[in-house]
């Protein structure tokens, strides 16, 4: 009886797995992405980002046109305080930050709801001395489709260079490419 009944069930988990199957699943050379056009407007690799105006969690506004005119670029990186976004953040800090001195780096906090639990998340964090925005409104995070551990690199003529989930490599060329005069 007990066979029986076992038998019955992985017979129907068997069948709805295999109807779940019936999608093709053999890969494709073809990309399906709609095409970048580069230097058109937009969030993506090779497209050019719209002037943003925000607060850092010290009340200071912050536009990116501003930061390029200081800068070489600007790296913002989409934290939301747990343990790989602040593995990502340490390394940013400790690793790449210091060999990029005319990169400005930001941490976009959008999660916290507003620029006080920001700040305080950002303290409680130990990054007292690094830039973090707030991003309540989710400006930041809507233009480019940013969540956690998302990194967009920035150049002084506002294109686009990397727009991703966070990985060490790519965001040092991107800088690299960033840095070049």
């Amino acid at each position: 009886m007990f066979y029986d009944r076992f038998l019955a069930i992985s017979f129907a988990i068997t069948c709805i797995l295999l109807i779940g199957c019936s999608e093709d699943l053999s890969p494709s050379d073809s990309d399906k992405r709609v095409p970048i056009i580069a230097g058109s407007l937009g969030n993506q690799a090779g497209q050019v980002a719209s002037d943003f105006s925000v607060l850092d969690t010290d009340g200071n506004l912050l536009s990116l046109s501003d930061e390029l005119i200081s800068y070489d670029a600007v790296l913002l990186y989409f934290t939301m305080w747990c343990p790989v976004c602040d593995s990502h953040m340490s390394a940013i800090r400790e690793a790449i930050k210091p060999n990029y001195p005319g990169i400005h780096f930001i941490n976009v906090d959008y999660v916290s709801g507003s620029i006080e639990q920001a700040r305080i998340n950002q303290i409680s964090n130990g990054y007292r001395s690094e830039t973090v925005v707030a991003d309540p409104s989710h400006q930041l995070t809507n233009q480019f489709k940013g969540d956690m551990g998302v990194t967009v690199v920035i150049n002084a003529n506002n294109e686009i260079l990397l727009n991703e989930g966070f990985r060490f490599n790519k965001v040092i060329d991107a800088l690299d490419l960033a840095s070049q005069p």
